[in-house]
């Protein structure tokens, strides 16, 4: 109803335009030609009185005008009562209707200073009253031709003004929640293009929140389900008997993964880690390198970074560091060696470990800690590839990396 609305009021606007501009233009040409006229009656007017001042400079008398439209008065006394009355009101105008009848008239002087008075009857021009209703009524016919095609002129470009406003509505209200609102590429920038630019931009950032929202929502479920299972089993156990060192071992642990597993799920729920940025990755990686050594008392990390001073990655800082994080405790954990080796390829950063011949007492699969290295992966668009053979533990990312 609003589209149409829209459409509507465009038509009106514009037809009244048009039809005010044609309205006015057929005013002033109207105009145009009865000044045309009064000139021409002048003209004929001022023809007669020099004809009658030269056969009075001649003959010493006043002839009759040489058209029988024409009437000669010697003076105003001799005019007929309502002629009189009429060049009495109107002398500056010099025109006045009598009786449905319309003259025009004027004096002159002779040249020894003798006056008389000319006046035309125009209905009796047969030229002018004929070339006026003809060209009134051309001028009426050819009026209401351009209105016509002002008007349908004005409802085609109403139409097309208001056509991609009907389509912008249109794909608006068909649009489906949890899918992406479609761009569309305009030939030429104006209000309605940038106007579906701002309802992409503003449905696309509301799927975004959505889509995370469910991200969260699965990966708590998923991630967060197992470390308080074990917590809860071990206080359960801790009733029966003292918690022992490698149960104390299994709470820290959990512990920590489930504060890591916060850290990186609240990351990744966060909209300003989604703004992207080119990264030095070696100051990065020493900084995170710290990090885990703080937060693993007692563990001491070996590392050995093979890169290019000049090495970056396109990415969010704070994911790329959390992804790095989690690679290297992953690494340790999956090989039960605290020394890692970093080192890049072209669009590649390689991970590595050696596995030693003990494993972890607490190993819980290979998928521990993965899951949220993909997903920091995927909200990157980089890809991760993990390798595990019998004497090591590798995890290619796959990125770009000057």
């Amino acid at each position: 109803m609003q589209t149409h609305f829209i459409k509507h009021r465009l038509f009106i606007s514009f037809g009244v335009l048009t039809s005010v501009l044609c309205i006015l233009f057929g005013a002033i040409t109207w105009l145009f030609a009865v000044v045309t006229e009064d000139d021409v009656v002048k003209r004929v007017m001022h023809a007669e009185a020099r004809y009658i001042k030269n056969i009075y400079a001649t003959k010493g008398e006043l002839v009759d005008p040489r058209v029988d439209y024409v009437t000669l008065y010697i003076d105003e006394d001799s005019l007929p009562e309502d002629i009189a009355k009429g060049v009495a009101r109107f002398d500056h105008e010099k025109e006045f209707t009598v009786a449905e009848f319309n003259y025009h008239f004027d004096r002159y002087t002779t040249h020894d200073g003798r006056h008389f008075l000319l006046l035309i009857e125009d209905s009796k021009l047969a030229v002018i009253s004929s070339l006026s209703a003809l060209l009134n009524g051309f001028l009426s016919v050819v009026t209401l031709i351009v209105m016509t095609i002002a008007l349908t002129i004005a409802w085609l470009i109403s139409n097309r003004i208001a056509k991609p406003i009907e389509k912008l509505t249109s794909d608006v209200l068909s649009h489906k929640a949890g899918t992406v609102f479609p761009f569309e590429s305009a030939k030429y920038k104006d209000e309605t293009s940038l106007l579906r630019e701002a309802f992409a931009m503003a449905l696309n950032e509301n799927y975004a929140l959505l889509q995370r929202e469910r991200n969260f929502t699965r990966d708590v479920s998923h991630e967060l389900r197992t470390p308080i299972a074990l917590l809860q089993n071990t206080l359960l156990l801790s009733g029966e008997e003292p918690i022992g060192n490698e149960d104390k071992a299994l709470l820290s642990q959990v512990s920590e993964s489930l504060k890591n597993t916060i850290e990186v799920l609240l990351a990744l729920a966060r909209s300003e880690n989604f703004h992207m940025q080119y990264i030095e990755v070696k100051p990065l990686l020493e900084k995170h390198i710290v990090m885990l050594h703080h937060n693993m008392p007692g563990t001491c990390i070996e590392a050995t970074l093979a890169l290019d001073e000049k090495s970056t990655v396109y990415g969010n800082q704070v994911l790329v560091g959390l992804l790095f994080q989690n690679l290297i405790s992953n690494g340790i954990y999956h090989s039960g060696t605290q020394s890692v080796t970093v080192r890049s390829a072209p669009n590649k950063l390689i991970f590595e470990n050696s596995i030693v011949a003990k494993a972890n007492n607490l190993y819980q699969g290979l998928g521990h800690g993965n899951y949220l290295v993909q997903r920091i992966a995927d909200a990157l668009n980089w890809h991760v590839h993990i390798d595990k053979s019998e004497s090591s533990y590798r995890v290619t990312v796959m990125t770009k990396c000057d």
